[in-house]
């Protein structure tokens, strides 16, 4: 059974998948690809969480753990990444 909760947080995500889509119409985009990376973990999580009300329920939670993890290590990394080449960025002049 879906929760409230749940298909709030999926559209939600789908929102901030569009609001970073047009945000990265203006910034280079290989430079958010790896945020496009997390958003797409998030959403897998999203989209599992809601699933496994239904069917393979064990598996569905699994999956879901395991995407929110690895959107976790994508936004650490990426959050690193733009914040240490912004850096290299201002010392090159």
């Amino acid at each position: 059974m879906i929760q409230d909760n749940e298909l709030v947080n999926l559209l939600s995500g789908l929102a901030a998948i569009l609001v970073l889509v047009f945000i990265a119409g203006k910034v280079e985009r290989g430079k958010l690809s790896i945020f496009y990376a997390a958003f797409g973990a998030m959403l897998c999580a999203y989209t599992t969480t809601i699933l496994e009300g239904y069917f393979w329920g064990s598996f569905f939670n699994l999956v879901e753990h395991f995407s929110l993890a690895i959107a976790g290590i994508l936004f650490a990394i990426g959050c690193w990444h733009l914040s240490h080449n912004g850096k290299m960025d201002k010392n090159r002049g």
